[in-house]
């Protein structure tokens, strides 16, 4: 008997689940249209949408014992028509190979661009 309760309960749950999802119209993330930007040591500038990014790239910005000195984008400086609306300092370059990859997509779909980078890498 407590078999069958715990069994219809769960169906009734994933029943009713199911329905609120039917009405739904979902997006493949993989079909959306993000935009990717590399940036190295020989990016200074660049832009997306109406927001221009200019940034300072140091050679040795962070240091590790196994491959010594490694760089990154030590000041990012993001503006809105020409006015300055942040200021992001020490984005490593993690994997030590001179590039920082940045994708840009609306990801929380409230109608301004998001960025996102990679914070970690490996373990």
């Amino acid at each position: 008997m407590k078999l069958f309760i715990v069994f219809s309960i769960s169906f009734l749950s994933l029943n009713i689940s199911s329905q609120n999802l039917s009405g739904i119209d979902w997006k493949l993330f993989s079909d959306e249209n993000v935009e990717s930007i590399v940036v190295t040591n020989e990016t200074d500038f660049f832009s997306i949408d109406r927001y221009n990014f200019e940034m300072n790239w140091n050679e040795q910005l962070s240091y590790s014992d196994n491959i010594g000195y490694y760089g990154g984008i030590e000041e990012m400086r993001i503006y809105d028509d020409n006015h300055l609306i942040t200021k992001i300092v020490d984005i490593e370059d993690i994997v030590a190979l001179g590039e920082i990859y940045f994708e840009f997509y609306d990801y929380n779909f409230d109608g301004y661009i998001d960025f996102s980078y990679p914070i970690s890498q490996g373990k």
